[in-house]
């Protein structure tokens, strides 16, 4: 089950979401609030020592770097849109929320039902491979069902991603990444599928601010 983020408290002349797990992280606020989204991978990499935190992704406003501003009425993020579906698999949270408002979930439904796709709740958790501050890829599973995230710094990167950890047979791979506009537009992304075994290598193209995100099916 996701949460909608309606609560908050006034602070400072500024409104902060509830904040329930120890440790409030506040991922979406991280965005509005700072000029540098390499923030993710270092708390990404840190968070994983302590255990879950409070954050709130999935926002639906996705700003550039140069094109972000803070506008309290109408919030957006710092980075992709693929940006914010995979911290749904990177980060842990006790209670998942989507940040965001929720008719803009319903205008959006291809971005919300993969983001709904996504378990709370993972039994394996595997770091591919990574850099703090600057990207981290990461492979987690739920049952036989496999979620691989990938986030970048304002820094392009293309990630290689070895299946070997998945079982035999043939997955179907639905990947949620980058689109071809996303350099100049945030809410740009792609949607594919295609088949996968183990033998497999992915190559994923990150744009800066960006990122990406895999489920891997049992055909």
């Amino acid at each position: 089950m996701y949460l909608v983020d309606l609560g908050a408290s006034v602070a400072a002349g500024r409104n902060y979401s509830l904040s329930i797990p120890s440790g409030g992280g506040g991922v979406s606020k991280i965005d509005v609030a700072v000029g540098d989204t390499t923030a993710y991978a270092v708390w990404v990499a840190g968070e994983k020592a302590v255990g879950p935190m409070d954050y709130t992704p999935g926002a639906m406003r996705n700003a550039r770097k140069d094109g972000f501003q803070v506008i309290d009425r109408s919030p957006m993020s710092q980075g992709t849109r693929a940006h914010q579906v995979v911290a749904y698999i990177v980060f842990d949270s006790t209670l998942v929320m989507l940040c965001d408002s929720p008719s803009l979930y319903l205008h959006e439904e291809e971005t919300t039902r993969f983001i709904c796709s996504i378990p709370i709740v993972f039994d394996v958790t595997n770091v591919l491979s990574g850099r703090v501050g600057e990207y981290i890829v990461m492979a987690r599973r739920k049952g036989e069902h496999w979620y691989v995230g990938g986030l970048t710094s304002w820094q392009e990167r293309t990630a290689k991603i070895d299946l070997a950890f998945l079982g035999e047979g043939v997955r179907e791979a639905t990947v949620f990444r980058d689109g071809a506009n996303s350099g100049l537009v945030g809410e740009d992304y792609a949607l594919e599928r295609r088949e996968v075994t183990r033998d497999t290598e992915l190559r994923i193209p990150m744009l800066g601010g960006g990122g990406f995100a895999v489920s891997l099916s049992r055909k």
